[in-house]
């Protein structure tokens, strides 16, 4: 049920975000370089960057969750084991055995989920530095554009709004592909559920 959830979820984002963000980001970016000029090169900086960053996180975060979801199977079925075999458990008293066995596998669990999270909560913060940079770029550049008569206030402000609908696309889309990482696991999982022949 985990791993359907994830898929569902996956999905809403999908249809929700990974649609409108794309073509929100292709129009403010026609627009930046309607309105902005020389200074939408920024962007043809930012994208590559974000881009890479994207690709190793994605690279890295795959075979973790696959190690995930495998040692989530191991906690289930020593879960399922004490409970169908309860009696014998108990008759050969191994609760001790069980215990430690339990606790090893949620252990490595535990291990394994804060490596894979980690990688996927290591690149929020680095979009917020490339968005941060970006926009401190712009304030830098734009202000000696308006100072030396070469742009109106009005303008920079108009290339802001395209500015942080750039950004605010490309944090969407990075965070739909953060999700379909995990889900593309999962739905790997599922598959081999249902292609199994009874």
């Amino acid at each position: 049920t985990t791993d359907v959830t994830n898929v569902q979820f996956a999905y809403m984002m999908v249809i929700r975000t990974a649609i409108r963000s794309p073509l929100m980001l292709v129009f403010s970016f026609i627009m930046a370089f309607v309105m902005g000029g020389r200074m939408a090169w920024i962007f043809l900086f930012v994208l590559p960057v974000l881009g890479l960053g994207l690709a190793l996180v994605i690279a890295k975060t795959i075979p973790l969750f696959r190690r995930v979801f495998k040692k989530y199977d191991k906690l289930n079925e020593s879960i399922q084991e004490n409970v169908k075999a309860m009696r014998v458990v108990k008759s050969f008293v191994r609760e001790d055995r069980e215990k430690e066995k339990f606790f090893q596998r949620s252990e490595t669990l535990r291990q394994t989920a804060e490596r894979a999270f980690g990688f996927v909560v290591t690149f929020i913060p680095m979009v917020n530095l490339i968005m941060g940079g970006t926009i401190v770029s712009i304030m830098w550049l734009g202000g000696h554009y308006v100072a030396g008569g070469q742009m109106l206030s009005g303008d920079l402000l108009a290339f802001f709004t395209y500015a942080s609908e750039i950004l605010m696309a490309l944090m969407m889309v990075a965070m739909v592909m953060m999700v379909l990482t995990r889900s593309i696991a999962c739905g790997k999982r599922i598959v081999e559920v249902l292609e199994e022949q009874p």
